[in-house]
Parts: structure tokens; C-alpha cells; sequence
């Protein structure tokens, strides 16, 4: 059945690792919210229409929609790598950091340059660290905290075994949060989105639990504890902090069958071209999209709805054009060093 199947590019044998292909569902959920989060939540900052989109209900999407996307790198990560020597993790390291580390820093740098973010926090985050030191970092946080659970892939890859991640996730989940509490140092993000991304792994791996989260009576579930959820989130500041992370991170897990249906369903409506060009250009959309709106502070009209029409059809395109040259141009220099040896 169509719908015990997460991936339209799988057969029925289930996922086998290191594959390259692109994935059109996933392409479809990771186009549709990198446009969410840069051409609706912060895009309105930008606007002359006043704060009260930034609400409980706005909040709890996009926490959903950062958990739908941290999902998806763990996904992928999982489908396309093995671990089973010291050289498939030193080829992953090697790999992953020209394909991230070097645009991250670049665009930190340009956050610097254009006071966005002081000298300190620079320094902090280019070790990544602002995630475990709990210090603010304007957009790029979500990008520190997805290249730590990087770091952590391979060993918990490393001759895959199902137990020995959940065994070991549980203990790190454990730690950061005593951390958190005992000291608040640890981002409380980091306690929101690294149980999606070890589940992300796992599913990766587990055609059960595809077929679980593509099948519409769970979605209808997922649906119903999602609202369940989502009363509890308007009121999540008079909870215990502890509640208030399960709530996230509840959500976050009841969201996906949703996002997920989404993802499918757009692959019949929208152009594929341009699903793969917004999709391909995400990290690179995230990364950079805040220097382009830099641009907006010479322009932009004075009516509320006209302000948000114009950064909509004018900039919006101009961020996903600009994001897709720079990372395509990118690809191809790396190539150059890496000619055999870019994953993609």
C-alpha cells in the first residue's frame, strides 16, 4: 500500500545506506520549511506589520517545523552512511566539515563584520560552544547545535545497533539535562531536538517505523496528541521547566506524520524543478538570509501588507537565487579539492 511507504525512491526491501539520490518527499518537507521559517517567521521581522504574528500558535509551528528539519538531516544522514572502520569516520568528519563548517564561518563572519553579533560571541560560536555555554546566537544557534549532533554520528552509527544508540542517547539526554538543571549553562535547545535527531537515525534504519510514520491512522493520532500538545504549549510558562521541555519535544515528535503528509502531498502539486532548487539551496537560504535582508533597510514601503507583498515576491526569490548560486558554486570548488569524495 502507497501509504506503508515513507520513501517513493525505496523498495520494499527497505532503506540500504550510501545512497546519493535525491529524495522527493524529503526534498518537498525540507523546501516548504526553510520557506516557513525564512519567507514567514523571519521575514515578518523585516516588515512594517506589527509583532503579533510572533504568538504561541507561530512559536509551536516553528518549533515543529526546526524539529521537522533536524529530523530530516538525521534521517539522511543515517540513510546514506555506514560506520564500520576508523576510515568511514574519518572520510564523514573530512566530508561533512568542507560541505558546512567553511560556509558556517563564513557567514558568521559576515554577522560580525555587519554587527549583527559581538567579537565574543563570534569566538564562541565558531567552536561551537554558545549551544553548551547557553549564549545567544541571531539564527545561526540552530546550525552550531545541528553540526554538534554531527559530531556524534559515527559513534552512534558505528556498526549499527539500535539498543546501543537508544542506550547511549538516553544517557547524554540525561546528562545535558541534569546539566541544564543544575547549572544553566545547557541551552534548553539542545534538550528540544537531540531526541528527533537520534530518532531521526533510528527510523532511518527501521522500515517499521517508516511505515509508522507514512500510515494515516497514524496520523490521525499524531493529529489528536498534537492538539493535546498544543493546549499545553499556550500555557507552557507557568509549567516546570521540565514539563515545558516534554511538551516541545512532544510535539515536535507528533508533528512529523503531519509534516510528513505535507511532504507528500506537495510532490503532486508543486513543480519539481523548483522544489529541488528550494531544497537544495535550504542550508545555504538559513545561513545567509539575514546579510540579504541587510538590503531591505535602504527600501521598503511604508503599509504594512505592501511592506510584507514586497519582501515576499522581491526578496524571497532573490535569497533562494542568491542561496542556490552560492551553494552550487561552492559544491563545485569543493569538487575540485574532493573530486571523488563529496557527499552531496
Amino acid at each position: 500500500m502507497a501509504e506503508s511507504k515513507i520513501l517513493s525512491s525505496t523498495n520494499n526491501s527497505g532503506i540500504t545506506p550510501k545512497k546519493s539520490e535525491r529524495i522527493p518527499e524529503l526534498d518537498a518537507i525540507r523546501a516548504i520549511l526553510i520557506l516557513y521559517i525564512v519567507g514567514f517567521w523571519h521575514l515578518l521581522q523585516y516588515s512594517s506589520i506589527p509583532s503579533f504574528y510572533n504568538n504561541f500558535i507561530t512559536n509551536f509551528i516553528t518549533h515543529c517545523a526546526l524539529g521537522g528539519f533536524t529530523f530530516i538531516s538525521a534521517f539522511l544522514l543515517g540513510y546514506r552512511y555506514e560506520f564500520n572502520s576508523f576510515n568511514d569516520i574519518k572520510h564523514f568528519f573530512i566530508f561533512r566539515f568542507f560541505r558546512i563548517y567553511p560556509l558556517f564561518i563564513a557567514t558568521l563572519s559576515g554577522f560580525l563584520l555587519f554587527k549583527l553579533i559581538d567579537q565574543k560571541t563570534f569566538i564562541i560560536s565558531a567552536f561551537l560552544l554558545n549551544m553548551i555555554l547557553d549564549v545567544r546566537l541571531l539564527t545561526l544557534w540552530y546550525v552550531t547545535m545541528i553540526l554538534l549532533f554531527y559530531l556524534l554520528v559515527p559513534f552512534l552509527l558505528y556498526k549499527y545497533n539500535a539498543k546501543k544508540i537508544i542506550v547511549f542517547s538516553t544517557i547524554g539526554f540525561l546528562i545535558l539535562t541534569l546539566l541544564y538543571w543544575k547549572t544553566s549553562l545547557i541551552s534548553p535547545r539542545l534538550l528540544y531536538y537531540s531526541p528527533i535527531f537520534v530518532f531521526g537515525l533510528i527510523v532511518s534504519r527501521a522500515k517499521k517505523l517508516q511505515e509508522m510514520l507514512a500510515n494515516y491512522k497514524i496520523l490521525t493520532i499524531s493529529l489528536f496528541i498534537l492538539a493535546i500538545v498544543f493546549s499545553l504549549f499556550h500555557i507552557r510558562e507557568s509549567l516546570h521547566w521540565s514539563i515545558n521541555v516534554l511538551v516541545i519535544a512532544f510535539g515536535i515528535f507528533a508533528s512529523l506524520p503531519a509534516i510528513w503528509a505535507l511532504g507528500k502531498l506537495s510532490v503532486t502539486i508543486f513543480n519539481q524543478n523548483i522544489i529541488k532548487l528550494v531544497s537544495y539551496s535550504s542550508f545555504c537560504m538559513y545561513l545567509t538570509h539575514r546579510i540579504i535582508l541587510l538590503g531591505v533597510n535602504y527600501y521598503k514601503p511604508t503599509s504594512p501588507l505592501l511592506s510584507y507583498l514586497y519582501l515576499l515576491c522581491v526578496w524571497l526569490p532573490l535569497i533562494v537565487l542568491i542561496s542556490y548560486f552560492v551553494q552550487r558554486y561552492y559544491d563545485l570548488a569543493v569538487k575540485k579539492i574532493m573530486p571523488s569524495k563529496v557527499s552531496t
